[in-house]
């Protein structure tokens, strides 16, 4: 389809910006669930049992506290970005559900994507089947 039936079909360029960044800000906020076990032990663990979020419930967080507990993760070292390989049907909002977990976890993306290069030539998969997610690597 020609770009100009495509913009109109889609409405605008603005329309797929809007969705562009609100899937940005979901990955940004993303983080595997925590129970509440998880949070209260974390508090606990830095001795800031007085932060907001230690007496708040996770269920009634929303996307600003999921973020400053994602923040308080990765300021005191419990949390760290990570790029992991996955089969290529599965999408970067499914990578915490996914019942397989990946073996192996890489500190940048270039690594993972170098990874799969040796992948494919062992001969086993092909550049289709394989792809790199990354997320929230809790240590």
């Amino acid at each position: 389809m020609e770009r100009d039936k495509l913009l109109e079909l889609i409405n605008g360029d603005t329309v797929v910006l809007d969705w562009t960044i609100h899937e940005l800000e979901h990955q940004m906020t993303a983080i595997s669930d925590s129970s509440q076990e998880e949070v209260d032990a974390f508090f606990k663990k830095i001795q800031n049992e007085i932060h907001y979020l230690a007496s708040k419930p996770v269920e009634k967080w929303d996307e600003y506290d999921t973020s400053n507990y994602r923040s308080l993760l990765l300021k005191t070292g419990r949390a760290k970005k990570v790029y992991a390989i996955f089969t290529s049907d599965v999408l970067a909002e499914d990578v915490y559900a996914v019942t397989t977990k990946p073996s192996y976890f890489f500190d940048t993306k270039e690594e993972a994507e170098t990874e799969i290069k040796n992948i494919i030539a062992e001969g086993k998969f092909t550049q289709e089947d394989l792809v790199v997610h990354s997320l929230w690597l809790l240590t």
